[in-house]
């Protein structure tokens, strides 16, 4: 009799727990229906992959002015960064300011500009690049108080044709400055440790071409921010990336056309950033090396994509890298397909017809990319714009 009174009270147990295990699985799968969110149709999908694809795209563009200003203000709304220069009206970059998602988004190298129209730039929230060859230390000085207090980075300055004092004051009062051979050692290292000790932020950016390795190591240690344009071995810039990883204060940008596939992969492994392009000459990595250079660390990654095909260009976006178009020209249906995201528009297949019969189709010359013997990569352009 005991038994079978132990065995009913165990079936109970166990039917009593399978139940409350049913009504526990059925309240989980009520609340998982309640706040997960309604199914979508596939065109609704289409259209959310769509948003996201829009809202991450990497590109900068120079702003030339055969650009119209209502293309610029929808690439701005994009998020692509424009640069501009004195080609372009003050009038109409301070409106297409506006038209941005952040004023940051806004370049300006502002050599020839009325010194007006450059404050009232920088108090909108842009950055500028401002030189003491084409304004004296009193006018940079008022640009960068111009800035708001957390904004007085958005000055860089090229302190090429600048004394050393006012370089260190335009430092102490939180501007950006760029400096290169032309500088001494000593006052670089001197610009390091103000901006460090004055506001704890790497102001320094530094050309390191014509220094001694010893003295670009030193600066990477005080944090400053350090362009390799290829003066150096592939190992002296593994030490330079390296050190740079470890002290995790400054930035290194090395142009990668001077190295090898397997060097910019290195230099990748060590949190550098690479520029790597082609020039009007066809010299440079082909596009699928750059692929192949984009999947090791594509946010480290920026493509000069000026003379590359507009579906390598589309296919270098995809994989996640920032491409910069920065001297020459590009067609606004290849912009739109970059910045949309959509696949580029292809030149139109031509088939011939004469008295010898049908010859192949052939593509259309793409006379858009075609190398111009005038054009060749300018780095000291390049590190104007770097911020």
């Amino acid at each position: 009799m005991s038994t079978t009174t132990n065995l009913l009270i165990l079936f109970l147990i166990l039917f009593l727990s399978s139940c409350s295990e049913k009504e526990t699985k059925e309240q989980t799968e009520k609340k998982a229906k309640e706040t997960s969110p309604p199914a979508q149709t596939p065109a609704q999908e289409s259209e959310t992959k769509q948003e996201e694809k829009t809202d991450t795209v990497s590109l900068l563009l120079r702003g030339f002015r055969t650009y119209s200003n209502f293309s610029l203000a929808d690439y701005l709304q994009r998020g692509v960064e424009v640069v501009f220069d004195n080609s372009n009206h003050p009038f109409n970059i301070i409106q297409l300011i506006d038209y941005a998602k952040s004023p940051r988004q806004v370049i300006v190298k502002a050599d020839s500009f009325d010194n007006w129209n450059v404050r009232h730039i920088i108090t909108l929230g842009a950055r500028v690049v401002v030189s003491c060859k084409s304004f004296t230390p009193f006018e940079i000085q008022a640009f960068i108080d111009a800035a708001q207090p957390d904004q007085k980075m958005n000055v860089a300055v090229i302190g090429c044709y600048c004394k050393p004092q006012d370089i260190l004051e335009f430092v102490k009062s939180g501007a950006k400055v760029k400096v290169n051979k032309l500088q001494e050692p000593f006052h670089i290292v001197n610009l390091i440790d103000a901006g460090y000790k004055y506001h704890n932020k790497p102001l320094v950016d530094v050309d390191v071409e014509g220094f001694g390795s010893l003295h670009v190591k030193e600066f990477i240690r005080r944090g400053a921010n350090i362009f390799v344009s290829g003066w150096y071995p592939g190992f002296n810039v593994y030490e330079f990336c390296r050190i740079s990883n470890n002290v995790k204060k400054g930035k290194v940008w090395v142009f990668g056309n001077k190295y090898s596939l397997k060097e910019n992969k290195r230099f990748l492994e060590q949190n550098a950033t690479i520029f790597i392009g082609k020039d009007s000459s066809g010299t440079g990595f082909n596009a699928f090396e750059v692929a192949e250079i984009i999947q090791k660390n594509p946010s480290k990654v920026v493509v000069i994509g000026d003379f590359y095909q507009p579906h390598e260009i589309a296919k270098f976006i995809e994989l996640g890298a920032k491409v910069v178009f920065l001297y020459r020209y590009q067609a606004i249906h290849h912009l739109n397909s970059y910045v949309y995201q959509t696949p580029p528009p292809e030149p139109p297949v031509l088939s011939q017809k004469n008295k010898y019969g049908y010859y192949p189709p052939k593509r259309g010359y793409n006379y858009l990319h075609r190398p111009s013997p005038n054009v060749n990569l300018d780095l000291y352009k390049l590190f104007n714009i770097l911020y």
